[in-house]
């Protein structure tokens, strides 16, 4: 499905169904693509969900790859736009919180990570239980951001949860991956007199 704002922010579900080349290319994404994609995010974040729900996920993470691209082609944009996705990391719609965390795992946000930390820090010493789609919670996914940030996280204290719980998911959901193997490895060396 190729990128129209006003059929987009009419149905922000249809984000589901847009293909990824057409994301990938700028002059599809227009200023009103942009605002139809945070049109999406916010149509989500209205819309309380503890539960997996796939057409979500797929909508905010197309949503997110618009912006993703677009702050790649804008690197001035970055901070603010960087910093709009962060208000979604507590999202009571579980799929788009989730989904906006893992953007900053991508290339295209992964070296904008230090402008959204402290809200990476909020989620990840989160003391109520967060619910997740999947098994990786979102303490422990904001922490995976945190340590791959700097990896002197795993050390701090308040941060002994989320690492629990990260070093948990990433035993069960990141077990396939092997980027996520790799960190795994690196969080547990060294904790607790492990080598």
């Amino acid at each position: 499905m190729p990128l129209n704002a006003e059929s987009l922010t009419a149905d922000p579900l249809q984000w589901q169904r847009v293909a990824p080349y057409h994301i990938a290319r700028k002059r599809h994404r227009t200023p009103e693509i942009i605002d139809a994609a945070f049109h999406c995010l916010d149509h989500l974040h209205s819309q309380p969900n503890t539960e997996r729900n796939d057409p979500q996920s797929r909508s905010a993470d197309n949503a997110l790859a618009a912006i993703g691209y677009e702050i790649s082609d804008d690197a001035d944009a970055a901070y603010e736009l960087t910093r709009r996705i962060a208000t979604y990391f507590r999202s009571p719609n579980v799929n788009l919180a989730f989904t906006a965390l893992r953007q900053f795992e991508r290339y295209r946000l992964s070296r904008y990570r230090i402008f959204v930390s402290e809200k990476l820090l909020d989620v990840a010493t989160w003391d109520t239980q967060t619910p997740s789609p999947i098994s990786m919670t979102l303490r422990g996914i904001a922490f995976l951001q945190l340590f791959y940030l700097d990896p002197e996280y795993k050390h701090w204290p308040q941060l002994v949860q989320a690492r629990t719980e990260c070093i948990l998911g990433l035993q069960r959901w990141g077990a396939a991956n092997p980027a996520h193997q790799s960190a795994l490895r690196g969080i547990t060396r060294y904790i607790n007199g492990a080598t």
